[in-house]
């Protein structure tokens, strides 16, 4: 039967608690790319997003450039069925983003979730596996005393 000094288990633990704080850093490595990803992602859509605002706001000054040139009945009409397209699309535009940001939101809140879990998990290992070295150290400890 092995009998490891106190010394020996002493070393373990703290090369076992520096394992653990490794992984650790590397969970929150990833978490912190991840975050950067959706954040790169979320930059990306709101430029897209004012691209698209862009060309609502050129369409609607080119249309209302078309409205002066027509008669005052037409113009009445055409200011309706643009009022009705500019509501739709900015509902669309509305819609969207609040699909994608819905989407970004849903997929970091997992992503923390799973290594909340993750990191969680490694906690328990790690307590776990002081108390077990504890025991073995009392028990040496008390072998050596008798």
């Amino acid at each position: 039967m092995l009998i490891r000094s106190k010394d020996d288990l002493e070393r373990e633990l703290e090369r076992q608690k520096a394992s653990l704080q490794t992984d650790l850093e590397e969970i929150e490595n990833r978490l912190k790319e991840k975050a950067d990803e959706l954040a790169t992602q979320a930059t990306a859509f709101e430029r897209s997003l004012s691209v698209k605002e862009a060309e609502l706001d050129e369409t609607r000054d080119r249309h209302d450039a078309e409205l002066r040139s027509v008669s005052e009945e037409r113009v009445r009409e055409l200011a309706e069925a643009e009022k009705r397209a500019a509501v739709k699309r900015v509902e669309e535009f509305e819609s969207m983003r609040s699909d994608l940001t819905g989407r970004h939101e849903v997929k970091l809140a997992d992503v923390a979730e799973k290594h909340q879990k993750e990191i969680r998990g490694l906690e328990e290992a790690h307590e776990a596996k002081i108390a077990e070295l504890k025991v073995e150290v009392d028990r040496d400890i008390r072998r050596e005393m008798e």
